[in-house]
């Protein structure tokens, strides 16, 4: 009866410890250092095109702030098509892990990475790693409309975590409302 009982807790608990240490062992594949970082992945190379006439020098820079494990804004709403410079600020002590392949593999056209002062990089991430008290600047342009959430999580492989934050991609707007 005692085999049995032990037994069944093993074949109970062994799929998920093996399942739960999988998790980890790969999420930890994309942690590759304590320093700022992105998480380089392949993207889509058709969309070059969207971000290379862009005149960033034009383009004025929105802010999000990380604030006591708290992104502010929560839901981001931006404008297909319309070139942004978002500048993510961690105002905490703390590193935080953005992770958010579906917006920044899909959603945008990427056109670089900027950590800090250092010069900008050029290539596709799914998330970025930001240090205590620094800045990341994202310049993109919305190519696809929808809502893509994006979680603060340093194991973004293990399922069931709820979103940190929404972008939605909307329609732009077109001509001025008037009274």
């Amino acid at each position: 009866m005692v085999f049995r009982l032990v037994h069944s807790m093993r074949s109970a608990v062994f799929p998920a410890a093996a399942s739960a240490l999988a998790a980890v062992a790969l999420s930890g594949c994309s942690l590759l250092t304590d320093t700022s970082s992105a998480y380089l992945e392949d993207c889509l190379s058709d969309r070059l095109d969207v971000v290379e006439n862009v005149d960033w020098s034009g383009v004025p820079t929105s802010r999000m702030r990380i604030v006591d494990d708290n992104f502010r804004p929560m839901v981001m709403y931006l404008e297909k098509d319309r070139p942004y410079s978002l500048t993510i600020e961690n105002a905490d002590r703390v590193s935080h892990d953005i992770w958010a392949p579906a917006l920044l593999k899909q959603g945008v056209a990427l056109e670089s990475v900027q950590i800090g002062d250092k010069a900008p990089a050029k290539g596709c991430v799914n998330g970025l790693r930001i240090q205590p008290r620094s800045t990341v600047t994202l310049r993109f342009v919305p190519v696809w409309e929808g809502r893509y959430e994006f979680r603060d999580s340093a194991l973004p492989l293990i399922p069931g975590q709820l979103a940190d934050g929404v972008v939605h991609i909307v329609p732009p707007r077109i001509g001025v409302a008037t009274k």
